[in-house]
């Protein structure tokens, strides 16, 4: 993913809790909580919650040659099909292959297995997300 610039980032997302601070005490509250609304938010926050932390762990790697980071590839390539909603289970957590990527690129072992660590949380709650679309 694109680094994100803090400020407008944080408007925005005030703007939101805004608005859906609003919704919440509005004449549809009641149709807004039966409708499994207060879910789909739990679950937006919850994203940008750990795709923010997926992407700080990712700017602070130091770069990897791009043909070498076939793994980094297929994890945003996956979250990216995720976000046009294709429906595909959760993959499974394979240290050793971040493991193996490491030592291959030369990269820092602990950074790359939080990465892993948040990009399963993030992939699953992305699916969880496109399987409640109306």
């Amino acid at each position: 993913p694109v680094p994100l610039n803090p400020a407008p980032f944080s408007a925005s997302l005030a703007r939101m809790q805004q608005l859906v601070n609003l919704e919440r005490g509005g004449p549809r509250q009641v149709q807004l909580r039966r409708s499994g609304w207060e879910r789909q938010l739990r679950l937006w926050q919850q994203v940008q919650f750990h795709w923010l932390a997926w992407e700080r762990l990712l700017a602070a790697l130091p770069a990897p040659p791009g043909h070498d980071a076939l793994l980094l590839k297929h994890s945003i390539a996956a979250l990216a099909e995720q976000l046009a909603g294709a429906d595909q289970p959760t993959p499974r957590r394979d240290a050793h292959a971040w493991q193996s990527l490491a030592r291959r690129l030369d990269l820092p072992l602990l950074p790359l297995l939080a990465m892993a660590e948040e990009w399963h949380p993030l992939h699953a709650n992305l699916g969880a997300l496109g399987r409640r679309r109306p």
